[in-house]
């Protein structure tokens, strides 16, 4: 996605509409993604390009960051998009979700309020999904901004693990968002080689002492060490090579003794709060995720 003065043109033009609608309506709009898509494919400034999916979802990162209920998008906000974007790996875990599990009772801001998408938008949605995710350059972060993708994802997980004192939350997100990366790619194309051998470090933190962060790292190095060569993905083969960093066994199982789905699953699996006055204690966004 090129951050040029004919896409900043139509950036313009495309949020003057949305704000526009915005002043006659005087309610939450919750635009879906493909609400925003239908309107920046629509835009003359922006015809000709191959970018709508990438743009929209950029504008979409705006509109899903801003607290509270919907207000216009503000001038600085295009000048300096790239501080005003919804964090790429929650966005890139929230529109999987949808594109993926749309049937599975989970809500995601992706949807907006087209929680009924025909059989036809369903399919649409998961074709935006895939341009967006299997961009070649990465995910647009800004003018001038490093492109969010499952090597930059791995390289920051990498530099946090080295700080005893880091950040796990942001771990667990960007643990998510690479495994989100390599399913996708996965789906799309079985012999697909794009990320074999990209491990880097992680090898290094298959013990973090965050159980969470533990099981995602081992669960990945398997799927990532699975030589593309086999074709299909055969889970026991990927189950086999994750199962060399489980010498006693794999522990990532859910309750019913199945593996747990960590592309499908949010951060904070294994977190137990306090209990309510009711006795009633909220045991972590893996109660929701399965």
């Amino acid at each position: 996605m090129k951050f040029d003065n004919k896409l900043r043109r139509g950036l313009e033009q495309v949020i003057f509409t949305i704000n526009d609608d915005y002043e006659k309506q005087k309610v939450w709009l919750d635009l879906s993604l493909l609400d925003v898509l239908d309107i920046v494919e629509t835009e003359m400034g922006l015809q000709g390009r191959d970018d709508h999916e990438e743009t929209a979802f950029c504008i979409c990162r705006v509109m899903w960051n801003k607290p509270g209920s919907f207000r216009p998008f503000v001038q600085y906000e295009i000048d300096s998009i790239e501080s005003c974007m919804m964090d790429a790996a929650k966005a890139v875990a929230d529109l999987y979700l949808a594109a993926y599990h749309l049937d599975d009772d989970i809500y995601t801001k992706t949807e907006g309020r087209r929680r009924a998408l025909s059989d036809v938008d369903k399919e649409r949605l998961e074709m935006v999904a895939i341009k967006i995710i299997r961009t070649p350059k990465g995910i647009f972060e800004g003018p001038g901004e490093k492109a969010f993708s499952f090597i930059s994802a791995r390289d920051e997980f990498c530099q946090l693990s080295v700080d005893p004192g880091c950040d796990i939350a942001r771990k667990r997100s960007l643990l998510w968002a690479m495994r989100i990366f390599l399913e996708v790619e996965k789906k799309e194309h079985h012999m697909s080689a794009r990320y074999w051998g990209e491990s880097g470090d992680l090898e290094k933190f298959v013990d973090d002492s965050d159980r969470e962060v533990a099981e995602r790292v081992r669960e990945l190095l398997g799927v990532l060490k699975t030589p593309p060569t086999y074709g299909l993905r055969l889970k026991p083969i990927e189950e086999g090579f994750t199962g060399e960093y489980y010498p006693q066994g794999r522990t990532d199982r859910d309750e019913e003794g199945e593996l747990i789905d960590w592309p499908r699953t949010g951060p904070g699996l294994y977190e137990v709060v306090e209990e309510d006055d009711d006795g009633v204690g909220f045991e972590g966004l893996g109660s929701l995720f399965g």
